[in-house]
């Protein structure tokens, strides 16, 4: 039971507070400090501010292109799994 626990609520709890404290504190840092404009980036394009974000890291161009293939991935899988699906009127009659 215990073991339970820490993998379905303690191991996720952590490792979401580390992914949103990482990128949450240099996503800050560029903005604080004039490296990057994300915040005018994400009022246009909210999608188009995590390349700027990873482009700025070293090996930035393989990080976006690892996001470009991850993503959407992500999203298909997810769409099959928890399908959005509306019926017609006709289906609901």
């Amino acid at each position: 039971m215990r073991e339970f626990v820490c993998g379905t609520v303690l191991v996720p709890l952590f490792m979401t507070l580390l992914w949103f404290s990482v990128w949450g504190s240099n996503s800050c840092y560029e903005q604080l400090k004039g490296f990057l404009p994300l915040w005018e980036t994400v009022q246009g394009s909210p999608e188009q501010a995590l390349y700027i974000l990873l482009g700025s890291f070293p090996f930035g161009s393989v990080l976006c292109f690892i996001a470009f293939i991850c993503l959407p991935v992500r999203h298909h899988y997810r769409r099959r799994r928890f399908p959005l699906h509306c019926p017609t009127d006709d289906q609901r009659h």
